[in-house]
């Protein structure tokens, strides 16, 4: 008998509403495919057969991983995958997979498994779910049973992958939820009894998270974060929970010490985040607010490759607009000179305008106006926005043009400048910003439209000619250019 190179093993009860989609989306993939069915009394086992499956029974003992190492002597596959009836094999995952077997790499490959949530979230965690068959191999725990255990004692190496599962069991009913955990709950309580370890005290957290037992839930976290057998991941998940369930029941002192002792601020939601930094605002700890604003900055999801990705990404999303105004505040506040930080120019610059921008909405003018004087050469970029939307505001004018004045060689502030003179229909001096800027900077074709634009509007005819030459000049050949220049021109001699 030929050895199949992967085996998918799967233990179910009446899954009849899952499994097809599970068994599909391995088709052509696994060459065998073990389920163990611990009683079913739907159409689950005539639905696994149907995809030639061999199915066999198990006597349900109140124990996952007996059920799963039955199935694992079935199993003559080099590979192993198991999957819950709820989860599916991710579409781009198959070829992924497909290498990953025919590459002949021993190993335990972990995958990502992407956990749909009611909220639209996705919660994302990595686990073995994938493994070369090696003997001696064998799953633990009485509920949440696990591979990872094993294979380290095997000396089976773990491996990244880019594999992804898609899980949908959380975005079951509450009903249903709770009525499992409900079941989970008796078995994990036994296995406590009998060997107490950080992983159950982490599950049991959980499991009286769904069953909305807070402070059942806030203690075995806390257990679970403590313990040293816990391994890394599920240290990070039960100290982020934890921070969690402080947030909700307003113990956000507490929340913020297991943030700063795991530095878990990146994997928190967008409202956590906000909530997080609606308490900054009133924290003496410069540090750990620097770095709220650097995790904060991870959510923008920021494309170096694309100058208005940061933007883009932030319009996207009203929560992220908060979020980006709470670091806004929270650096005005402490005074943090994340000007001088490597954070991008883009987030940068957005971030000083929402800074202003608040504060010209709530109408502290005082206070902006102390903000805009300890301004820094760059930040001043972001006023051109500012004087178009708010020049009508007499008591900012005098401010934002003693802040342009103080960098002569800034573009930006030049460009605010004009902006500030055209209003004041003084012309002829934002003409001369506009030629200052053209001989400073000759290939910059928006300065050339500014400024004939200008000259134009205010019949300043007799230098039209010439810098509509020297933007013909330049530009003539740039086939993205060309088109305005005729269309200037038609405009000009008409």
């Amino acid at each position: 008998m030929t050895t199949p190179l992967l085996t998918l093993s799967m233990i179910v009860k009446n899954e009849s509403k899952h499994l097809s989609r599970c068994l599909q989306s391995v088709q052509g993939l696994a060459d065998q495919i073990v389920i163990v069915d611990t009683g079913s009394t739907d159409n689950t086992i005539k639905i696994a057969q149907y995809h030639g499956a061999e199915v066999y029974n198990f006597t349900w003992n109140n124990n996952f991983s007996d059920a799963r190492n039955f199935g694992l002597m079935k199993c003559r596959g080099n590979y192993i995958l198991y999957l819950d009836a709820d989860e599916y094999l991710s579409e781009k995952s198959y070829k992924i997979l497909k290498h990953l077997i025919t590459s002949g790499k021993a190993g335990g490959f972990i995958c990502k498994v992407i956990n749909l949530m009611p909220d639209g979230q996705n919660l994302i965690m990595n686990y073995p779910r994938l493994f070369s068959n090696i003997q001696g191999l064998k799953f633990s725990g009485q509920v949440h049973e696990q591979i990872e255990s094993s294979l380290l004692e095997n000396n089976v190496p773990l491996i990244e992958s880019d594999v992804e599962i898609i899980h949908t069991g959380y975005n079951a009913s509450d009903t249903v939820l709770k009525e499992k955990a409900k079941r989970n709950l008796v078995i994990l309580l036994e296995e406590l009894r009998i060997k107490p370890t950080g992983y159950i005290y982490y599950q049991l957290g959980n499991t009286y998270s769904v069953l909305d037992k807070t402070e059942e839930a806030i203690n075995n976290y806390h257990t679970a974060f403590s313990s040293a057998d816990l391994l890394p991941e599920y240290k990070t998940f039960s100290g982020l929970y934890l921070a969690e369930k402080f947030i909700q029941t307003g113990r956000y002192r507490d929340a913020l010490e297991i943030l700063k002792v795991v530095n878990l601020l990146p994997d928190l939601s967008l409202s956590d985040l906000i909530t997080i930094c609606e308490l900054s605002t009133s924290l003496d700890d410069s540090d750990f607010l620097t770095g709220i604003i650097y995790k904060t900055v991870k959510e923008l999801k920021y494309d170096a490759g694309s100058k208005k990705a940061v933007v883009r990404e932030i319009n996207k999303n009203d929560l992220i607009i908060k979020l980006v105004r709470y670091i806004a505040e929270i650096i005005s506040f402490h005074r943090i000179d994340y000007l001088d930080t490597n954070l991008p120019i883009e987030l940068k610059d957005f971030i000083f305008y929402q800074e202003i921008k608040y504060f010209l909405e709530t109408h502290d003018l005082q206070i902006l106006i102390s903000l805009l004087e300890n301004i820094s050469p760059y930040g001043a970029g972001s006023l051109s926005q500012l004087v178009k939307r708010f020049i009508e505001k007499k008591e900012l004018k005098h401010s934002i043009e003693e802040i342009v004045l103080r960098f002569p060689d800034s573009e930006e502030t030049n460009l605010v400048l004009a902006e500030i003179r055209i209003e004041e229909k003084k012309y002829a001096e934002a003409t001369d910003i506009y030629k200052n800027l053209i001989r400073n900077n000759p290939q910059k074709p928006a300065l050339y439209f500014y400024l004939i634009g200008l000259l134009k509007e205010t019949g300043q005819t007799s230098d039209l000619e010439q810098y509509l030459s020297q933007l013909e000049y330049y530009f003539s050949h740039n086939p993205l250019i060309q088109p305005r220049i005729e269309l200037l021109k038609s405009k000009i001699l008409k």
